[in-house]
C-alpha cells in the first residue's frame, strides 16, 4: 500500500510541476502578445503621421487610399 502511495504522490508532484510550468508559458505567451499588440498599434500610428498607404474595406469593393493625420485638426 504504501508503494502506491509514493506512486501516487509523485504523480501528483510531477502534475503540479507540469501545471507551474505551463502556466508560466502561457503568461509569457501573453506578455509577447501584449507587446505584438502595442509594436502594430504603434506601427499603425505612425504609418497615419507619414501618410502610408492603407487598405479600406467596403461591402463592395477593396481600394489602397493614402490616410494622414492631421494634428492641428485632430482628425483624419
Amino acid at each position: 500500500m504504501s508503494k502506491l502511495e509514493r506512486v501516487l504522490k509523485e504523480e501528483r508532484a510531477a502534475r503540479e510541476r507540469q501545471v507551474s510550468e505551463l502556466e508560466g508559458y502561457a503568461a509569457q505567451l501573453e506578455a509577447e502578445l501584449e507587446a505584438e499588440h502595442k509594436r502594430r498599434l504603434n506601427e499603425q500610428l505612425r504609418a497615419l503621421i507619414e501618410g502610408a498607404p492603407f487598405v479600406m474595406y467596403k461591402s463592395s469593393e477593396v481600394s489602397e487610399r493614402h490616410v494622414w493625420f492631421r494634428y492641428d485638426a485632430a482628425a483624419l
